[in-house]
């Protein structure tokens, strides 16, 4: 038998060569795009500029409940706590205890609930109102559910900055003289009890850190000279 081979143009070989060992190289589309803030946001942050201060980058952190691997002893706290009451008030129920000694266990009741589940509902809620900013001049948090209030970080004396990315490009920026500690605190009032300041949970996280050191750097290049 007579095999015969065709043979494929130099100019098609390096082509088809040229895309199929560009294959790899293609980076995958970062999904978790930062999306623009709701009006009302973005009008209480602007007012909250200063004159002569530009916004270079603003954004909110990932909405929705959070889970992360230091909850979990707290959790099975809360589940122990929870257990542990739901079984005292249905043995005082049972035992015909009169019903002021049973209502006693609802306080503790509620507490293992938020504990074990309120907590993260709450956090989602303050996340959704939270705002993160960095201008020309400072890092900002917009913060409260109801209360709003309103922390900043000048940019002439920034601290120590850790800088925690994922594989999906989302991370944290974690601002304060303990920032290697900032993954251990949960709650923006435990990192504000240990001076600590964070951009919890962002999209691009890298990008945002560039904005922060380049702002940084501009700051520190208009400071007068004192000689």
């Amino acid at each position: 038998s007579i095999t015969t081979r065709h043979r494929m143009p130099a100019t098609v070989l390096v082509l088809h060569c040229g895309i199929w060992f560009s294959r790899p190289c293609r980076r995958k589309e970062n999904k978790l795009i930062q999306e623009p803030l709701p009006q009302e946001l973005d009008l209480e942050l602007r007012s909250e500029l200063t004159g002569g201060e530009r916004l270079l980058w603003s954004g909110r952190p990932r909405a929705g409940i959070v889970f992360r691997l230091t909850d979990l002893f707290t959790l099975l706290f809360g589940l122990f706590w929870l257990g542990f009451v739901v079984f005292w008030i249905l043995s005082a129920y049972r035992a015909g205890a009169p019903i002021l000694f049973v209502a006693f266990g609802i306080p503790f009741l509620l507490v293992g609930i938020y504990i074990t589940a309120g907590r993260f509902v709450v956090e989602a809620l303050q996340r959704k109102k939270m705002v993160y900013a960095v201008t020309n001049q400072r890092l900002m948090v917009l913060q409260g559910i109801w209360n709003r209030s309103v922390h900043s970080i000048n940019l002439r004396s920034l601290p120590e900055i850790q800088l925690i990315t994922k594989r999906d490009g989302s991370g944290s920026i974690y601002i304060g003289p303990l920032a290697a500690l900032g993954r251990s605190y949960r709650s923006m009032g435990r990192m504000a009890a240990f001076g600590l300041t964070a951009f919890d949970n962002i999209p691009n996280v890298r990008n945002v850190h560039e904005v922060i050191l380049r702002a940084q750097r501009e700051v520190v290049d208009y400071l007068p000279d004192e000689s």
